[in-house]
C-alpha cells in the first residue's frame, strides 16, 4: 500500500467542497484517502431525518464512521487530516488521531452556531482540531473562544474542473432568463425573490424547495448538475448572488462560481463581497434592499454592453486572483506548516 499522507473527510459529487479538495490534492500529486461523509448516514432518509431532529443533529452511524477514520489513522499514521463542514468525527476520536502525530484541520463550510447546524457534539469536535479555517468573518471570534488555537479566515473558491470559463465553447440556446439564482429556498430568500417575480422579471430558480412555494414554484428549475448550472449561468442576462443570512454568510460558493463563468453579477452588499469584488460597478453591482436590486436589474437589462463588460471584468479579477480550491489547499498546507513547525505532507 502506498505511503499515506493526506486524509480528506467530506462529501464528493456536485459542487461539494470535499470533492474539490480531493481533486486539488490529486493535482498536487499527493497521496489521498477520501472518506465520504454520506457513509455516516442511514440509507433510509426517514431515519436520517428523525435522528437529526431527536439526537442533537447526529448522523445515524456517527460513532461507527468516526471510529473507522480513527482506526485508519492508527494503522497508517497519515501526516494530515482535512475535514469539511460538519464532519462526523467525534472529539475522542480526534484526540486518538492527534496521538498518531497527525495534524488535524477543519474547513467550516457552514456556521456551526446557526440553529440548523448547532449541536453540542459538533462544537466539542471543532474544539479538538489543531486548525480551523472559516469562510466567514462573522464567527472568527466565536471560533477563537471555542478552540483557543489556530483559527483563520479562508474564503470559498471555485473548482477549475467544474467551472466553464469564457475561453470554453459551449453550444447553448439564446439567453433564456433575465435573472438566474442558484441556491436553496431559505425563507429570507423567498421574501427577496417574490418582489422580483412580481416586478415581471423572468427568473430561473435552481436548487431545493423552490417548487414548494406557490409564488416561486412556476420558476423552479430543480437541482441541476454543475455542467447545467454553468450553462444557465452563462446564458442568464444577470446572475443574482445572495448570502444565507441564517448562516451569517458574507459570501457564498456561488460568489466565485458565477465569476469563474463570466456571469454578470448583482450581489448582496457585504464586507466580504466588497473585499472580493472591489467597489460598486467595477466588477459587480451591489444592493442592500430588494427595491434596489430590482432597479439595478432593470438598468442592466437594457444595457447589454455593460453586462458584457462586467462579466469580463469579474471573470478576470477572480480567475487571475488565485481563488481555485487548489490555491485554497495550498494556503492551508502553508499555514499549517508555518504555524505548527511541521510540514503536514
Amino acid at each position: 500500500m502506498p505511503n499515506l499522507k493526506l486524509i480528506i473527510v467530506g462529501q464528493d459529487g456536485l459542487t461539494h467542497v470535499g470533492g474539490s479538495f480531493r481533486r486539488a490534492a490529486l493535482k498536487h500529486g499527493l497521496d489521498v484517502v477520501f472518506f465520504d461523509i454520506r457513509e455516516s448516514h442511514s440509507k433510509y432518509s426517514i431515519i436520517n431525518s428523525l435522528l437529526w431532529r431527536l439526537t442533537d443533529h447526529k448522523p445515524a452511524k456517527l460513532r461507527f464512521f468516526s471510529s473507522t477514520v480513527a482506526a485508519y489513522c492508527k494503522n497508517h499514521h497519515p501526516n494530515f487530516l482535512l475535514t469539511t463542514g460538519s464532519a462526523p468525527l467525534m472529539a475522542n476520536d480526534l484526540r486518538i488521531i492527534k496521538q498518531c502525530e497527525t495534524i488535524t484541520a477543519n474547513f467550516s463550510t457552514d456556521d456551526p452556531w446557526a440553529d440548523s447546524h448547532r449541536s453540542r457534539w459538533q462544537l466539542d469536535s471543532l474544539a479538538s482540531y489543531d486548525f480551523i479555517f472559516t469562510p466567514r468573518l462573522a464567527n472568527l471570534d466565536e471560533f477563537n473562544r471555542l478552540t483557543r488555537r489556530n483559527v483563520y479566515y479562508l474564503p470559498f473558491g471555485y473548482d477549475n474542473e467544474l467551472s466553464y470559463q469564457l475561453s470554453d465553447t459551449i453550444q447553448c440556446p439564446s439567453e433564456s432568463h433575465d435573472v438566474l439564482f442558484v441556491g436553496g429556498a431559505d425563507r429570507d430568500r423567498i421574501e427577496l425573490i417574490k418582489p422580483i417575480i412580481n416586478a415581471g422579471l423572468k427568473i430561473g430558480l435552481v436548487g431545493g424547495y423552490w417548487d414548494q412555494n406557490p409564488v416561486t414554484q412556476p420558476f423552479a428549475l430543480g437541482i441541476k448538475a454543475p455542467v447545467e448550472i454553468n450553462r444557465l449561468t452563462k446564458n442568464a442576462k444577470i446572475n443574482l448572488c445572495l448570502v444565507r443570512r441564517s448562516n451569517r454568510d458574507g459570501h457564498v460558493m456561488r460568489s466565485f462560481e458565477i465569476a469563474a463563468c463570466g456571469g454578470c453579477m448583482v450581489v448582496e452588499d457585504t464586507k466580504e463581497h466588497r473585499n472580493i469584488f472591489g467597489a460598486d460597478g467595477v466588477t459587480v453591482r451591489y444592493f442592500s434592499k430588494t427595491e434596489d436590486a430590482i432597479s439595478i436589474i432593470r438598468e442592466l437589462l437594457i444595457n447589454p454592453a455593460e453586462r458584457a463588460r462586467m462579466g469580463m471584468a469579474v471573470f478576470q479579477r477572480i480567475t487571475s486572483g488565485r481563488h481555485t480550491y487548489e490555491d485554497r489547499l495550498e494556503t492551508i498546507l502553508k499555514t499549517v506548516s508555518l504555524d505548527s513547525g511541521r510540514n503536514p505532507l
